[in-house]
């Protein structure tokens, strides 16, 4: 029987029989950056139509020929520019998720489902050189991770934290989830009902018995009666803001000290 797909309020809901639909291919494919080469170290990637692919110079993107300025680059993710994201951004956020090989097929249909729903804010992460080239067959805007990730289960998952950092150095909202979730209409709307809310997290609640006064958050008062961890940083809109910047440089040292 076909599998639920993740929902999170009125973004992503559907019914099993919509998660079992084929998905439609996508429209005009996303231009960006030429493929460089993955092997390299720090190497990054941006996609473009093969022909637009062509004209442009290696390593830049027909839309970005003659840059006005230069590209700002993050200093955590130093593949993560504002030359790649700021095109994608609608809404003052890009959707981004993160995969290496064995999740290959998870990151495949991932974008195919951006797609199908017409939602284009988003680029893709990828943590090694067989996944970035999976992107580039799909000519899906992708950047490389291989050069801040780790071995262990625990340091791979500290990337989520490097990942959220590296877009807020270069002043960019991200709506980062697992690669496991699949969108099936476009988030931005719902997220824009709380426009000065830093963050928007995803919860492991199961039972809620009562909402916030905006109907649709959960109330958090429950959270200490229900899970040991109610959040759960599998869906996460972290806004460009001050606030979020110095809280989350916080947190990247704090988690760098869990057990591995």
């Amino acid at each position: 029987s076909p599998h639920a797909v993740v929902a999170w309020g009125a973004a992503v809901e559907a019914s099993a029989t919509a998660a079992a639909a084929p998905l439609r291919a996508a429209g005009a494919a996303q231009a960006g950056r030429a493929p460089t080469d993955a092997s390299a170290p720090g190497a990054a990637a941006t996609l473009a139509q093969p022909s637009a692919a062509s004209a442009a110079p290696q390593g830049a993107s027909p839309a970005a020929e003659a840059p006005s300025r230069p590209c700002v680059h993050s200093r955590t993710v130093p593949t993560l520019s504002d030359c790649l994201v700021s095109p994608l951004s609608r809404g003052g956020m890009v959707i981004n998720a993160v995969a290496d090989h064995k999740y290959r097929l998870y990151a495949v249909n991932y974008v195919r489902a951006l797609r199908a729903a017409s939602i284009a804010n988003f680029v893709m992460g990828a943590l090694d050189g067989p996944t970035l080239a999976a992107f580039r067959d799909l000519q899906a805007p992708a950047f490389s991770l291989a050069n801040i990730t780790g071995g262990s289960w625990h340091a791979t998952n500290r990337h989520k934290i490097r990942v959220v950092l590296g877009f807020l150095e270069i002043r960019q909202g991200v709506l980062f989830t697992d690669i496991d979730v699949m969108f099936v209409s476009d988030p931005v709307p719902f997220l824009n009902q709380w426009p000065d809310a830093d963050q928007l997290v995803s919860s492991d609640m199961m039972d809620v018995q009562a909402r916030s006064g905006s109907g649709h958050l959960e109330d958090v008062r429950q959270f200490r009666f229900q899970h040991a961890a109610p959040l759960n940083v599998g869906i996460m809109l972290v806004r460009a803001t001050a606030n979020n910047e110095v809280f989350v440089r916080d947190w990247l040292p704090r988690g760098a000290g869990e057990p591995e």
